[in-house]
């Protein structure tokens, strides 16, 4: 195994799946594995199963914060996968941001430039990205005391401000266009502040709408006894994306049939693009999805990356001859199969986005890998082929950096994404709330 980096530190101090494979019954886990099969060959069990057009969301009136650019909104609901998660994840919480600006998508003929931020693009590259940098400079001000957060705002000037404006001008207003995008954790980001001052308010700016969803497992929705990010038992892993999936798609029907929004997109750094993916490839309506630094299986991270050196390999190794049957791809092995090996089976089978149909619009994807990326083997390209009409955009450096030095790169793949979105369903006549 890989020596453990230093970065692993800042999400936990004990390792992960220290409970082994699975707390409960074995049935419950040959269900989950059951559903995983349901969703890769065909969307209407899991659907039938897991979906909401009609969530009752309570909305937190008093936590409402009106500010220049958006309107902020809390509000929570029972998740419709609570028959996988534990009670303290019952509850979903999310954070809205609603735009007071409309939402200017680009041209079709301005759609769909290569990039690649470890080369120079020329000046039409830089032009754009510099115009967008604009956009996005000035985060707003306050903090979340739920996050135990506080980020200091950028300081803007009228020029700045003008700058903007002009920036958005650049492609006319669509103010009968309501997008949505959920945004989705990367492992290790508890609560909202990273999304809410990174993506959200960014994005609110650009005239598109967000909601960060709490992670089942995470904040405040963390089982008793979790420390920090470290999930007692691989099923977590399992019960996590179901539970995002499920909260994801039901949200998107939910406010679809209220007609808040009439366009929706969902994306998400790492285990939230690996996420964000899922919600995508199960859902029935057309869909932006931007996936940064994701992964095509979680296989590969858990047995090859740095987080291999996370797993509590001896836990998982005295639990695994109950297990070993559960699985076509070990049955017949026997004692042959080790942990590593069960590792790479049961996640493949669970995980692996090629086994899902690709989204409805893959015009609308847009994913960013990392050139260097320590934690996910093979990026990028897996994805990219699978998804036929897709872009991928390259950035230099490791995964983390990926992460906090190219935010802005995201927010403009997220408007390229709702753009291409808008292009595609426009030429087609199809609707992206259907």
């Amino acid at each position: 195994m890989l020596a453990r980096p230093w970065t692993l530190s800042r999400i936990s101090d004990e390792p992960i799946f220290k409970k082994g494979w699975h707390g409960g019954s074995k049935e419950l886990w040959e269900e989950m594995l059951s559903l995983a099969d349901a969703a890769q060959n065909g969307r209407d069990l899991y659907y039938d199963t897991f979906v909401s057009s009609d969530l009752d969301i309570a909305w937190d009136d008093g936590a409402t914060q009106d500010e220049p650019y958006w309107t902020r909104r809390s509000g929570a609901f029972t998740s419709p996968a609570i028959k996988f998660l534990p009670h303290e994840a019952h509850t979903a919480r999310f954070m809205l941001f609603e735009p007071k600006v409309a939402f200017h998508p680009r041209s079709v003929d301005q759609v769909g430039e290569a990039v690649d931020e470890g080369s120079d693009g020329g000046p039409a590259q830089t032009a754009w990205h510099n115009r967008w940098r604009s956009v996005l400079s000035g985060l707003g001000s306050g903090s979340d005391a739920s996050d135990g957060g506080s980020w200091a705002p950028a300081e803007r000037d009228a020029a700045e401000d003008a700058e903007a404006a002009a920036a958005q001008e650049a492609s006319p207003a669509r103010p009968d266009l309501r997008p949505l995008c959920i945004l989705l954790a990367p492992t290790g980001d508890h609560g909202y502040t990273r999304r809410r001052v990174l993506h959200a308010q960014p994005l609110a700016k650009m005239g598109i709408a967000t909601l960060v969803l709490e992670t089942p497992f995470y904040g405040e929705r963390k089982p008793e006894g979790q420390f920090r990010s470290s999930l007692h038992h691989v099923s977590d892993l399992f019960a996590m994306g179901g539970g995002l999936v499920s909260e994801s798609l039901s949200l998107m029907h939910t406010f679809a049939a209220e007609q808040r929004f009439n366009l929706f997109g969902v994306s998400g750094a790492s285990l939230g693009g690996q996420m964000a993916c899922h919600v995508a490839g199960v859902s029935r309506m057309p869909v932006a999805l931007v996936p940064s630094i994701t992964p095509h299986s979680a296989a590969g991270v858990f047995t090859e990356g740095v987080l291999s050196s996370w797993c509590a390999w001896e836990a998982l190794d005295a639990q695994l001859p109950q297990f070993v049957e559960t699985l076509p791809e070990t049955r017949d092995r026997g004692g042959s199969v080790t942990s590593v090996d069960f590792m790479n089976a049961v996640l493949d089978r669970t995980t692996d986005i090629r086994r899902y149909a690709p989204p409805l619009v893959p015009q609308a994807i847009v994913q960013i890998a990392a050139r260097a990326d320590g934690y996910v083997p093979q990026p990028g390209e897996a994805l990219h082929k699978h998804w036929p009409g897709s872009q991928l955009w390259w950035v230099s450096g490791g995964h983390i950096k990926a992460y906090v030095a190219h935010f802005t790169l995201y927010q403009r793949a997220v408007h390229e994404a709702f753009s291409q979105l808008v292009a595609a369903t426009q030429a087609t006549g199809d609707s992206a709330s259907a």
